[in-house]
């Protein structure tokens, strides 16, 4: 989901510049420590890794979860970010992706993330991307929004290089193999010994081997067959496609060799494009800048879920299931949610907006089950809906589980 569809007007800026230094009831000082601490549901005191003044920093005072998502379409991050904030345990390791350093600068570094991003004392999250382009709120959460946007580079990064490679890798080997089969063609022998040893040398992947597996034993999985057995399979294998018998006794297979070449040259000029279009897409991606435009193009709430450490996270249809799963109070504080609306049709009477993420979170008010849903636009108003509106609005539930 993009969360930009329908937005219209002018974002109002959140004023968060009038904070007291101090903190929450939910944090606290640790004794004989700088360290502060967050208290989690069952009582029990997690220490985070960072000061007083450096939380006051990130989340201050009555704005730690309030944001308005601005002109870049990561409505899912944002509501999946502000789902979690919402939830003491999920807090927790929310406050863990940050560590203060020893010069005062702050690093944040996702859970299941490989990028490390550090602002320094008196450094903005604006001073590496446009203001646009992050959350209006606070530091942290601007913070967590940007380095997500990295880990996408980053992934994109290195899918790109393993298909660079691969089909490097797959050109290399055609080059070898041609070369080696124009030097087969070639190749006098005095004897059989001599022929086998080079056919041995022959450069193979393992997909050649793929009819020697089958047909070396049923009962026999490759894994688990003796290496030499397997060995002295394969060659026998190679041996009777590369070897005919004739009246002049064993000899090359020519046509087979030259059908051979002519099948890798065919490989070899398939795989140049691909090799010089990925070297290309390897190059852009050198951009930073294109973290942003990764983090725009939308997602799921609950893969951001999984690169927060929380592996049991999926979303499913709205339905009996879906229902039920947010009815069972024993369920509240051991899952987030968000949710998202992707209609068919369109409804110009739904107060939700189309293709749009937005955090949820079930209450009770006078012994009835209720839904607070927040837009990540503004996530200083909710919208409290029954269970009924939920389904009439909302097409996917995300989820994930904390214990």
């Amino acid at each position: 989901t993009n969360g930009i569809k329908g937005l219209t007007g002018e974002i109002d800026a959140l004023d968060i510049s009038s904070s007291e230094n101090t903190l929450p009831d939910n944090i606290c000082i640790l004794e004989d420590s700088n360290k502060i601490g967050v208290k989690l549901s069952n009582g029990n005191i997690e220490e985070l890794n960072i000061s007083q003044k450096a939380y006051n920093r990130l989340f201050p005072k009555g704005n730690e979860n309030i944001v308005k998502q601005q002109d870049i379409g990561d409505c899912y991050l944002v509501s999946a970010i502000h789902s979690m904030m919402k939830n003491e345990n999920a807090r927790a390791i929310i406050l863990k992706c940050f560590t203060e350093n020893a010069d005062g600068s702050i690093t944040v570094k996702l859970p299941k993330g490989n990028f490390e991003f550090t602002l320094q004392t008196g450094e903005a999250v604006t001073d590496f991307v446009s203001e646009t382009k992050l959350v209006n709120g606070s530091l942290g959460f601007q913070m967590l929004e940007y380095v997500y946007g990295l880990e996408l580079l980053d992934s994109q990064q290195k899918e790109i290089c393993q298909q660079l490679y691969k089909a490097l890798n797959s050109q290399g080997f055609s080059i070898r193999r041609i070369d080696y089969l124009k030097s087969l063609e070639e190749f006098n022998f005095d004897n059989l010994d001599e022929l086998y040893k080079k056919l041995d040398e022959m450069p193979v992947l393992n997909n050649d081997f793929e009819d020697a597996y089958i047909n070396f034993d049923e009962d026999y999985k490759p894994k688990d067959t003796v290496l030499g057995d397997f060995i002295d399979s394969a060659k026998e294998y190679i041996r009777n496609k590369f070897l005919i018998q004739t009246d002049n006794g064993i000899e090359l297979n020519s046509d087979y060799i030259k059908e051979l070449i002519e099948t890798e040259q065919k490989n070899l000029n398939a795989i140049q494009p691909e090799a010089n279009s990925l070297s290309k897409q390897m190059e852009d991606l050198l951009d930073s800048s294109l973290a942003e435009k990764l983090r725009g193009k939308g997602g799921y709430p609950s893969d951001v879920f999984t690169m927060f450490s929380f592996e049991n996270s999926d979303y499913i249809f709205l339905d009996q299931k879906a229902a039920n799963m947010l009815l069972d109070e024993d369920n509240w504080s051991n899952y987030i949610f968000c949710c998202s609306n992707n209609p068919s049709t369109p409804d110009p009477t739904s107060p939700i907006v189309d293709n749009h993420a937005y955090s949820l979170k079930p209450i009770k008010k006078d012994g009835e089950i209720l839904f607070e849903v927040v837009n990540p636009w503004n996530t200083s108003k909710k919208q409290i809906l029954t269970l009924e509106q939920i389904e009439k609005y909302f097409n996917y539930l995300y989820y994930a589980k904390i214990n």
